[in-house]
């Protein structure tokens, strides 16, 4: 990701989705170790992450107290305009869920953002 207070919407989204590739991706918790124990998303045993805890460990390196809204705001939004799911947990933890279908959403949502604020 880039220097801490230089992270964009899109990076933070796409730091997220390379948290949960290649099976490291979960569903009824934030992060869990590789026992499978609920860990906090900042803890160094923590190994997998839902989409949520994904977001908030990629958020920890920057400096933007507004990101992490911004951030939020814009996937719920996302995945609401295309999916009619109400917020990324339930998303997330939907049964049929898969976790590369998570780590699709973030990055499509990532490239959403950027469209939308091209010329801004």
């Amino acid at each position: 990701m880039q220097k801490r207070n230089e992270a964009t919407v899109a990076d933070v989204l796409r730091e997220a989705a390379l948290e949960i590739d290649d099976g490291h991706w979960i569903q009824g918790a934030f992060a869990r170790d590789l026992e499978g124990k609920d860990v906090g998303i900042l803890d160094p045993k923590a190994c997998s992450f839902c989409m949520y805890g994904a977001i908030g460990k990629a958020l920890h390196e920057t400096l933007s107290r507004n990101l992490r809204l911004v951030v939020c705001d814009h996937l719920n939004r996302y995945i609401f305009n295309r999916f009619k799911a109400d917020g990324i947990i339930k998303f997330n933890d939907s049964v049929c869920r898969t976790g590369e279908q998570a780590s699709r959403v973030l990055r499509d949502a990532a490239d959403d953002w950027e469209e939308r604020n091209r010329d801004a």
